[in-house]
This record gives structure tokens, C-alpha cells and sequence, in this order.
């Protein structure tokens, strides 16, 4: 039950009407870290596709930003030294290559099925 504060509430005691269930309804706030996770990770992927446009994309900025800690400025620095390896190790012969067959072979026999 929702308590008129908003917040998730317990019902004890009695009904005023005297039916079974008692008397008067007491509303006692349930601390979060008490409350079981109940809802699986495809259920909050269902509901969070269902959000507005805008929502969809603050929530997704949010969760992008929160997870590494790192800076836009580190991550860009750390793509580009990577590329630069990359090229660095192509032009000295010294990175695995594949030819076009060897990659798209593999690649139709998957999408095939």
C-alpha cells in the first residue's frame, strides 16, 4: 500500500468498520533495503523500452556515464592509442590479418543458420 507520503507502507490492525481485519489501519513506512528484488532484468528492459523518447535517452546517457568512471577526454585518448597500435602493427607486418573470404564465409554460414 501506498502511505499518503508516497512511500511504500504496511497495513496492520484492524478496519474501522469492524469487519474482519480489525479496527484502524496504521501505516508504517518498509525500509527499501527490506524489500526483495523481484523483478528480473528482462521485466525493467521491457518497461524501459516502453519510456518516452526523452526518457529513453536520459536513462541511457545515465547508465553510460555511471558504470566506468572515467572521463569523455580518457576514453577518446585510450580509443586513440589503441588505433594507433593497431595501425603501428599493421604496417610493421606484425597483425593477424584475415582476407575477405576467410571473414565472410563464416559469416553467411552463421547468418544462413
Amino acid at each position: 500500500m501506498i502511505g499518503e507520503d508516497g512511500r511504500l507502507a504496511q497495513c496492520r490492525g484492524e478496519s474501522k468498520t469492524g469487519t474482519p481485519g480489525g479496527a484502524a489501519v496504521v501505516l508504517q513506512p518498509i525500509p527499501r533495503y527490506n524489500l526483495p528484488m523481484i523483478r528480473s532484468a528482462k521485466e525493467i528492459l521491457e518497461d524501459t523500452r516502453r519510456l518516452p523518447p526523452g526518457d529513453f535517452d536520459w536513462l541511457i546517457g545515465e547508465l553510460l556515464q555511471t558504470g566506468d568512471g572515467f572521463t569523455d577526454a580518457e576514453v577518446d585518448a585510450s580509443w586513440k592509442a589503441e588505433v594507433e597500435r593497431r595501425v603501428a602493427d599493421a604496417e610493421a607486418g606484425t597483425a593477424v590479418t584475415y582476407s575477405w573470404e576467410e571473414v565472410e564465409a563464416p559469416l553467411r554460414a552463421r547468418l544462413a543458420g
